[in-house]
């Protein structure tokens, strides 16, 4: 099949050749075309960067972007930059001071960088004396103490209980109170003697009560207790008031320490022991 010719004649009457559009086609190749002529008006670029409106009629190109960096906004007439690259698990956060943003870690202490709550199924799993497991807020105490339940003790009997560092119960015992409550029990059977010198060797405080009758003179016996033998620590007095002729019955109690001495001195007049009882505390 055969091609058709074309003639294209110029204004002025002349034909237009092949080397008449070669030439002007290379010219319009070899052109720069501005922006407001639909091009950018560049000649060269910078590798790695980009370009953008230095003003609302021409263009330029940025400097080399880092690999890897997030490309910030420059505002008018500035190009845009790059961040630096950020390590693993690095965040792009501004920093406290202001500024451009940066990778780095998250300051949780800051106010402005969280907000809200994380929920259940978000939290970690917890170790040590309360752990929980993942995902969940039920928290169970570790089991540090020594294993007893209820109540421990009675009126003979006091818990002795060991508590850590931490405020935890770590040990329970027991102890057998001894002391403090009476037995019951008052020896009748006590022979005691004036101006003798008795110790207290039960292993405790022991509780003394006696019954006197005295004659004439005041102050006839004097009751005392202590460490020394003899006693010189004065407890107790009893006797008349020195009437002539008139008997008097005293009463004395009086707590003894274990290993103490005790005694009752005859000071004037007579004195004679009518009763006399102990009872270990």
């Amino acid at each position: 099949m055969a091609l058709a010719t074309l003639s294209v004649t110029y204004v002025d009457g002349n034909v237009l050749t092949a080397s008449d559009l070669n030439s002007n086609f290379s010219a319009l190749n070899n052109a720069t075309v501005p922006v407001l002529n639909g091009g950018t008006g560049l000649t060269v670029g910078v590798s790695g960067g980009v370009p953008f409106f230095s003003s609302t009629s021409a263009m330029g190109t940025s400097a080399l972007l880092t690999a890897n960096g997030v490309v910030l906004g420059g505002g008018a007439g500035t190009a845009p930059s790059a961040t630096a690259a950020g390590s693993a698990n690095e965040v792009v956060r501004v920093p406290s001071g202001g500024g451009a943003p940066a990778f780095g870690a998250v300051n949780l202490a800051a106010a402005a960088a969280v907000t809200g709550q994380l929920v259940a199924t978000s939290m970690p799993a917890l170790t040590g004396d309360v752990t929980t497991a993942g995902g969940a807020l039920a928290t169970t105490l570790a089991n540090a103490g020594p294993g007893a339940t209820g109540p421990i003790g009675s009126a003979t009997v006091a818990p002795v209980i060991t508590i850590d560092a931490k405020g935890r119960v770590t040990a329970l015992t027991s102890a057998t109170i001894t002391g403090g409550a009476e037995n019951g029990t008052w020896d009748l059977t006590v022979v005691r003697a004036v101006d003798t010198v008795y110790q207290n060797t039960t292993g405790e405080s022991m509780r003394v009560a006696l019954a006197a009758s005295t004659g004439d003179g005041a102050n006839n016996f004097l009751f005392y207790t202590g460490t020394a033998n003899p006693p010189l620590g004065l407890m107790a007095q009893g006797g008349s008031t020195g009437a002539t002729g008139a008997t008097l019955r005293s009463n004395v109690f009086c707590i003894v320490p274990n290993n103490w001495y005790y005694r009752v001195v005859q000071n004037a007049g007579t004195t004679t022991l009518d009763e006399w009882a102990e009872m270990p505390e």
